[in-house]
């Protein structure tokens, strides 16, 4: 836990960029865009997430054409009417918070010439793997992989995976147990004691029985 806390240098051409801790405030879509343009929504977003302590925010998947965007409502950067939105709902936010990098996430376009031809190609390969060190090999002696996503139930596999694998971006995906909002405090005892529903189960009985009050007396001698 340590090291989270410690500073961290990032290295770039520019020169280093040093950072207070190594928490990063990753993009995360709020698909509340006005034709491309930043709202007040994301002066309040940005502003939280910006006192949060966090060393580095990266802005959101920002479309630099409007073909480039998931949603209609995603942001965008693509003439001077949505830069001129986005730099001041920035500008504003980063008045009331300590300094902090800000970092942007651009989206392009698939018709694009650097979609086409550079790094962000579309090629998506799923494969699965006999054993740890074929899913490593088959990533680090791939001239052409800035990507990798892996799927393991192992939690040391996916630690190690995330350690030794040498790409770009790395996604880790383990499934781990979903827990649930309920109302009452036996209901919810009862269920994790005896129950023990874990992902889709859980879901599926929250929307059935969320509101069923006969849970809580059904198992109130057990509790």
């Amino acid at each position: 836990m340590s090291l989270l806390f410690s500073p961290y240098t990032l290295n770039s051409p520019r020169g280093p960029l040093g950072l207070a801790n190594r928490i990063v405030v990753a993009p995360m879509c709020q698909y509340s865009a006005s034709n491309g343009e930043a709202t007040d929504w994301h002066l309040m977003h940005w502003g939280n997430l910006l006192n949060s302590g966090a060393a580095l925010f990266i802005i959101e998947a920002t479309g630099v054409t409007p073909e480039a965007r998931i949603t209609p409502a995603c942001l965008g950067l693509w003439d001077d009417r949505t830069e001129a939105a986005l730099r001041d709902k920035l500008i504003r936010a980063r008045k009331l918070v300590p300094a902090t990098p800000v970092f942007i996430q651009l989206a392009h376009a698939p018709n694009m010439k650097i979609y086409l031809e550079e790094i962000f190609r579309p090629v998506l390969s799923c494969v699965r793997v006999a054993n740890f060190t074929d899913a490593l090999n088959l990533v680090n002696f791939c001239e052409y992989g800035n990507g990798v996503a892996c799927f393991t139930s192992d939690g040391n596999i996916a630690r190690e995976f995330a350690r030794r694998v040498q790409v770009g971006m790395v996604g880790i995906n383990v499934p781990i147990p979903a827990p649930m909002a309920w109302l009452w405090r036996l209901e919810k005892i009862a269920l994790w004691r005896y129950a023990r529903l874990q992902q889709r189960r859980c879901a599926l009985l929250y929307q059935t029985k969320k509101c069923d009050a006969t849970l809580a007396r059904k198992h109130r001698k057990r509790c």
